[in-house]
């Protein structure tokens, strides 16, 4: 037997074994718990719903506000009988118009290309999420993957869209069941809309009502648009029977048209069925029980908490790696800043003791030594400028440096008049700056210094020597 044929079989066989699992009596099982989600889903909406309106209403002090908390309910009300009612319309229009096609391998071939791509739209969003810490692609994702396996199961259970096997189809005619069985789907699809997206709208409200009692009043709708999507999606589901209802007969008009156009016919006219099932002796029926589906469900639902916990893990992961080496970071450069502030301060001291160790050189010697010293006098011009030969000269006849209380002292007198013209250089071995009093006459000049700020010694040789 050729290889690709036995590949062709085993594919077969196991489409015939996912016919048996995913049976009929499983499908109106799942359509019942959806209806009996957004049963439950739809009063919770409501409270959370007016809840969020009555706490806005107080932030803001709004009487408009307060009456819309009471209008969502009323709303709501209004919206669950339109959904469940328009379900019943929707499961007898289905009834009323079964539609053919021309073989089961079409089938049969969309089955299996939505298996596939459901498998790998969840791997890929397994991959992309753990890859990228996104919870929203993985989300994303399984969304895609979720709508391919519906799509697939009705495919393999296409009497649950009243669609059968007829050998005399033409190619036309088949197209227009393939656009017929396309508007089916979603036709079918209802129910399930009807409680999903009510209970996802739900959860997006319970989340805006935290957001509402620690957030500010425009923040309350979740942080942007979650809290508003949360009410967008409980009415969309609550309306999705409506919506589905009224898409498909505007369509199925048009193919009805076209229909008629090929001479099709009446769509409920007698039609030759054919097994879906190959020439080869049939499987068993796989009977599901509730407690079986509940652990199969359980545990679907752990593997999605399991990976939400693993992606949002890696996330919080990322961040505190992140917020360590921001850490290390700013713990590394405020060390160097430490470093640094010792070295400048370590080299200021250096600086301030080669200062000191310098002008002490000059402790009694004469003062004029220490006036002309090229480091002193350098300061000292800084303070005279030009006048600088004029503030030397009062140092002709010079008294020898002493040093008193960390400053050296040095006094002299002009050699003509020494009584009159005397001057005091005061040099500040701690701050390594410079002072000086010129006494001419009887005018005193005091520069970089001020009598009442002046340290004793000064303030003493001061008062011996003014006029």
């Amino acid at each position: 037997m050729v290889l690709m044929q036995r590949c062709n079989e085993l594919i077969d066989q196991q489409l015939n074994r996912f016919r048996q699992v995913l049976s009929i009596g499983l499908f109106e099982k799942m359509e019942k718990f959806f209806v009996a989600v957004a049963d439950i889903a739809t009063p919770v909406a409501a409270v959370i719903g007016s809840l969020i309106a009555l706490v806005l209403a107080v932030k803001t002090d709004s009487f408009q506000i307060f009456l819309a908390s009471f209008v969502w309910i009323f709303a709501l009300i209004v919206l669950y009988y339109i959904g469940g009612k328009l379900q019943n319309a929707c499961k007898k229009t289905l009834d009323n118009n079964p539609s053919s096609i021309g073989n089961q391998e079409y089938l049969d071939v969309v089955t299996f290309l939505s298996l596939v791509a459901a498998t790998g739209a969840l791997l890929s969003g397994l991959y992309f999420g753990l890859k990228f810490s996104s919870l929203q692609t993985f989300v994303m994702a399984l969304g895609v993957a979720v709508f391919l396996a519906y799509t697939a199961w009705l495919t393999l259970q296409p009497s649950l869209l009243t669609t059968y096997v007829e050998e005399s189809s033409s190619a036309g005619l088949d197209a227009i069941a393939i656009l017929v069985l396309a508007n089916k789907i979603y036709l079918r699809s209802n129910k399930i809309i009807f409680g999903l997206l009510t209970a996802v709208g739900t959860i997006l409200l319970a989340h805006a009502l935290y957001n509402s009692f620690v957030g500010e009043p425009l923040e309350i709708l979740g942080g942007g648009i979650q809290g508003l999507m949360g009410f967008i999606l409980v009415i969309l589901g609550l309306t999705a029977p409506l919506i589905c209802y009224l898409l498909f007969v505007f369509s199925y008009m048009l193919l009805d048209v076209l229909r008629s156009i090929l001479g099709m016919g009446k769509p409920s006219s007698p039609v030759k069925t054919m097994s879906a099932a190959p020439a080869e002796d049939p499987l068993p029926e796989i009977n599901i029980s509730a407690a079986t589906l509940k652990k199969i469900g359980l545990v679907l639902v752990f593997l999605v908490i399991g990976l939400t916990i693993t992606i949002k893990g890696k996330e919080y992961f990322n961040e505190y790696q992140a917020k360590a080496e921001i850490s290390r970071i700013a713990e590394e450069q405020k060390k160097a800043e430490e470093e640094a502030l010792i070295a400048a301060e370590a080299a200021e001291a250096a600086r301030i003791e080669t200062f000191a160790q310098n002008v002490r050189a000059f402790v009694n010697k004469p003062a004029l030594d220490l006036v002309l010293n090229k480091e002193i006098n350098g300061l000292f011009r800084k303070i005279f400028g030009n006048n600088t030969s004029a503030f030397e000269a009062y140092f002709e006849e010079s008294n020898t440096v002493t040093e008193i209380d960390g400053l050296l002292l040095a006094s002299g007198c002009r050699k003509d008049d020494c009584s009159n013209y005397k001057a005091l250089a005061i040099i500040d071995l701690k701050a390594t700056k410079v002072s000086a009093i010129v006494i001419t006459g009887k005018e005193v000049g005091m520069f970089e210094i001020e009598e009442a700020n002046a340290p004793a010694a000064v303030k003493k040789w001061l008062m011996a020597n003014r006029p």
